[in-house]
């Protein structure tokens, strides 16, 4: 399967992911240490690789998948927490558009990785498709939120450790085979949440959080990160064939995805998604679903 393929079936099942936690889930689990902490647990489910490949590197490459995967959760953490102190609409388009910038100069600080003119122009192609189809143009103005300067800087901390995860994991992929260090480093992002249970507040959000899990609720929930997880699979095979910023960049693809489900939701399925959106919020989203058709038509060109 080549690398484009699986980023774009990535991103489809991030977006089926994503509809399926708004529209099923009765409960959420509204603690960003708990939700993160969730999210490394069901990480372990990638156990199920072992026999697709698995070995036991020296102590220093198991060192370093477990930070790499360590660095994932902790972006998730950081992210949770931006969200929680500002509206999405503002928080995800920085830390969507962020990520791709902040990973190409970590490409290209630390590998080998040359991407062509054409392909720097298709990556600043995505980055702004991916920022103008995630802002929310209907959102109502007003007075500044309470905690919102320390949200962008919990955005920013997103930004980074994803970057450095994503950096790190391209790294990992090759120098090793993919579902050792895949499994290595879904460790890493199971141990480092582990921390959480050390502190009286989280310990004690992370288990009543638990609750959930004996619920239909919880059921569901496992189903869409299911989806999420195997999304997850997907992209981190693409970036193990090639430029980690490029896969970073193709993040438009799945907000592409979810307007396409929003809409078809909003016609079939009014009571479920409840989605409303203005006229002219469509088309601005229309327009960015163009300009990322454009990027990805650069890429199939050009990608080597």
């Amino acid at each position: 399967m080549g690398w484009l393929l699986a980023v774009i079936i990535g991103h489809l099942l991030n977006a089926v992911s994503y509809v399926l936690d708004k529209v099923l889930l009765t409960k959420s689990i509204k603690d960003s240490y708990a939700f993160t902490f969730w999210v490394g647990v069901l990480g372990l489910v990638a156990v199920v690789l072992i026999p697709f490949g698995f070995d036991v590197p020296s102590a220093g490459v198991i060192a370093f998948n477990l930070v790499a995967g360590a660095c994932f959760t902790a972006a998730l953490l950081f992210f949770f927490l931006a969200l929680k102190g500002s509206e999405a609409s503002r928080i995800v388009p920085f830390v969507g558009g962020a990520i791709p910038v902040l990973t190409l100069v970590f490409e290209l600080l630390f590998l080998d990785t040359k991407l062509s003119g054409m392909m720097l122009v298709a990556f600043a192609v995505l980055v702004i498709g991916t920022i103008i189809i995630a802002i929310d143009v209907d959102a109502k103005k007003g007075k500044k939120e309470k905690g919102s300067g320390k949200a962008w800087w919990f955005g920013l901390g997103a930004a980074l450790f994803f970057a450095v995860s994503f950096g790190l994991t391209k790294i990992a992929f090759d120098n090793q085979e993919f579902f050792s260090a895949f499994i290595w480093m879904r460790f890493g992002s199971f141990l480092f949440p582990l921390t959480f249970l050390l502190f009286k507040k989280q310990r004690t959000d992370i288990i009543q959080s638990a609750s959930l899990f004996k619920e239909k609720a919880g059921i569901l929930y496992i189903v869409a990160q299911a989806f999420g997880g195997v999304a997850f699979v997907f992209i981190n095979y693409a970036i193990s064939l090639t430029s980690v910023s490029i896969v970073n960049a193709l993040q438009g693809v799945q907000y592409a995805f979810l307007l396409l489900m929003a809409i078809v939701g909003s016609l079939f399925y009014p009571k479920l998604l409840k989605e409303s959106m203005s006229k002219r919020g469509l088309a601005v989203k229309i327009v960015a679903v163009v300009i990322i058709g454009i990027g990805l038509y650069l890429i199939a060109q050009y990608a080597v």
